[in-house]
């Protein structure tokens, strides 16, 4: 769907340009991925989005309890690492190629009191760059990380470069290998599967459900440059309210009948 959606866009653009060009070729490519993508699958989110609470307290408890009875220090180290991603991952729910790409001193700048995490715009999709300072709540968790974990790795395969997240000897996740990563740790620490992009879902969720104005939150903690999925949220949240007011309505009548 997502190639479909891309080779859509630059065969608009090409066909506006040059309008009297024979396109042939690339309409019947768009075509073959247009049956190859169907109408997507809706059903492939089903029960796997939840609450960012929920991935949140996963990722800290793999961070500290699990880390704290883990038969090794180096299986610690591990679950320090998993941990942090998955919590920070759902309070800063960023596409998965922007978070395998963090770089430390360059999208990752540690302070004494602060860590900000900047991404330039080629890691983002509205183009434009986006920052925030690590909530509090992760804060610990991504310094215990950069302070113990990490070094660790990178000594065991003298490794030597900036990129934030590693393996157990240093070497850099990929996306693909980083995504794998998070889906395993959120299923063993929750009992769903849930891929990096579904963070984005659930921060989405999340917000939409607590109340309109929090359905509003959505544009700049996903980065959007548009605002149709802030919308969508919002309409959503609205929705929500709506049938919170009529329930609590329903309910001060049937007292009333009392």
């Amino acid at each position: 769907m997502s190639q479909l959606m891309f080779v859509d866009g630059v065969l608009r653009i090409l066909r506006a340009a040059a309008p009297v060009s024979d396109w042939t070729a690339q309409l019947r490519l768009k075509a073959s991925l247009k049956r190859a993508a169907g109408t997507g699958d809706r059903d492939r989110k089903a029960g796997r989005i939840l609450s960012s609470a929920v991935l949140l307290n996963a990722g800290i408890e793999l961070a500290t309890k699990h880390a704290e009875t883990a038969g090794t220090p180096l299986q610690s180290m591990k679950h320090v690492r998993d941990g942090a991603m998955i919590a920070m991952l759902a309070l800063m729910p960023m596409r998965r190629r922007a978070y395998a790409g963090l770089r430390i001193g360059h999208s990752v700048l540690v302070a004494e009191n602060e860590i900000l995490i900047a991404l330039p715009e080629e890691l983002t999709k509205s183009g434009q760059p986006w920052e925030a300072v690590v909530p509090s709540q992760i804060d610990p968790l991504l310094r215990r990380y950069l302070n113990e974990a990490r070094p660790m790795f990178m000594a065991r395969g003298n490794q030597d470069h900036d990129i934030l997240w590693v393996g157990e000897r240093g070497t850099i996740y990929t996306q693909d290998y980083l995504g794998c990563r998070i889906s395993e740790c959120t299923e063993k620490m929750t009992g769903v599967r849930v891929p990096p992009h579904f963070f984005r879902d659930a921060a989405a969720t999340t917000l939409a459900r607590t109340s309109p104005k929090g359905a509003r939150l959505i544009r700049p903690v996903l980065a959007h440059s548009g605002f149709g999925t802030a919308e969508r949220h919002y309409i959503h949240a609205q929705t929500i309210e709506a049938g919170r007011d009529y329930a609590t309505l329903i309910s001060k009548m049937k007292k009333g009948k009392r």
